[in-house]
């Protein structure tokens, strides 16, 4: 189950459904996704972000940039690697 990460730090679990995906996951963000890898903890992680995020100036995702070892603003959706395989 993915959990979207939120930019108060509450993490809320969600359930992608196998149709309408891509518009879930834009819900979710606020806007077009885009993808981010990263290592966390050894393990190849798949974040979702709001492409435009940083030009539109959504605020600081402190526990999921923590997670990404980099920048990252607005909600973010955390995939499972069963998840991610299916996007």
């Amino acid at each position: 189950m993915a959990q979207l990460i939120k930019t108060n730090g509450e993490i809320i679990a969600v359930t992608l459904p196998k149709k309408d995906r891509l518009a879930t996951m834009q819900a979710h963000v606020g806007g077009y996704i885009e993808f981010v890898y990263a290592q966390y903890h050894g393990k190849k992680t798949t974040l979702v972000v709001n492409e435009e995020g940083l030009l539109i100036g959504l605020k600081p995702n402190a526990l999921a940039s923590l997670v990404a070892g980099q920048l990252l603003v607005g909600d973010v959706l955390l995939l499972t690697a069963k998840e991610a395989a299916q996007c």
